[in-house]
């Protein structure tokens, strides 16, 4: 499993089906074709948005794979971390 470091923390990231299918429901996309709309730096807003929503849904699968609480309770709570380096 691979990790992401935030704030010197590692937490575990996993990118199964499960979190594809959050990200494409968080995005309202109903195929793949629509999730390269969300990665388009002419509109670096849906572009972090993307970026965003897929940290956190593989941090939660990672923590869920793991049988761990996820300290981060939603895409929010992640973006607001105070500690980032």
């Amino acid at each position: 499993m691979n990790h992401i470091e935030i704030g010197g923390v590692q937490h575990p990231l996993l990118f199964n089906m499960i979190a594809i299918e959050s990200v494409m429901d968080d995005l309202n996309a109903t195929d793949f074709s629509q999730l390269s709309e969300h990665v388009n730096s002419a509109m670096i807003s849906k572009s972090l948005k993307f970026t965003r929503i897929c940290a956190h849904r593989g941090i939660e699968a990672g923590y869920r794979k793991l049988k761990q609480n996820n300290p981060f309770e939603d895409i929010d709570d992640l973006s607001l971390y105070r500690d980032w380096e």
